[in-house]
């Protein structure tokens, strides 16, 4: 099978047969042998399916070569079929990027502007980092890379944006997000406070519904993590820095907590 990629170079397979004496290195094309039953175009497609886990539109063939060759003491007859193939994903995305009313306070939104990536079936579109109006969704707010102060911030932004985009053409050929990942919704937000708290679930259970402001606790009363400290020089400044890393404002619409 010749297989080529946009560029126009072709795919070759590097094989070592050890030997005495050293290792006997060659390159071949991707293929194998026909099976009873199928046809020599069906062999070709299935070959490159087993060996390499891609669908290809094969053409051929493209030459045909009877020949013989030795092999296990014996002289083979062989007809070999070549066929051709191209590779390659169609890589032009239309991307827009809208800026906030602070730019470069905050960092600019993108989106998938012609809507290309969706749903795989039987899955989500946020399970893509997705959302229904093209949204992209880089990283968790928290956890964002974008430096106000930084000269060269949207030139880098810009690069995770791409990234962003090579995971998205992976996942439509895998199924699966190539690159670490939260949940969606409030469920990544929990995630993210874990980690926070060293994934210990104990605690985890305890602080939580602090952190998101479902319980309050004074600063003067007792830590309710089982120290026996009061709360201000216990937990408290831990949960305010996460909440910080959150923000406030931000916990309150994802938790759904209302003002007093």
């Amino acid at each position: 099978m010749m297989l080529f990629d946009e560029a126009g170079a072709i795919l070759l397979v590097r094989f070592v047969v050890p030997r005495e004496g050293g290792e006997f290195v060659f390159w071949a094309l991707p293929g194998g042998e026909i099976e009873a039953g199928e046809t020599e175009i069906e062999a070709a497609e299935r070959e490159v399916r087993e060996e390499l886990g891609l669908e290809l539109k094969v053409t051929g063939p493209i030459y045909r070569d009877c020949n013989q060759f030795f092999h296990q003491g014996e002289m083979q007859d062989n007809v070999d079929f070549l066929f051709r193939a191209e590779c390659g994903i169609h890589t032009e995305i239309a991307t827009v990027a809208r800026f906030p009313w602070d730019y470069p306070g905050s960092e600019p939104v993108p989106f998938d502007a012609a809507k290309r990536f969706q749903a795989r079936p039987g899955q989500q579109l946020a399970d893509r980092h997705m959302g229904p109006d093209g949204q992209c969704c880089l990283w968790l707010p928290p956890c964002s890379l974008w430096d106000s102060a930084n000269p060269d911030g949207l030139r880098e932004f810009l690069d995770e944006l791409a990234i962003f985009f090579d995971r998205q053409l992976i996942y439509d050929l895998t199924g699966k997000w190539p690159g670490p990942s939260y949940g969606h919704g409030t469920e990544g937000y929990l995630e993210f406070i874990r980690e926070q708290l060293g994934n210990d679930a104990s605690l985890g259970d305890i602080l939580i519904p602090l952190i998101t402001m479902k319980t309050e606790v004074s600063p003067n009363d007792v830590c309710p993590c089982g120290t026996g400290k009061k709360f201000k020089k216990c937990h408290r400044h831990l949960i305010e820095r996460i909440q910080g890393q959150i923000g406030v404002g931000r916990v309150r619409r994802v938790f759904g907590i209302s003002r007093s």
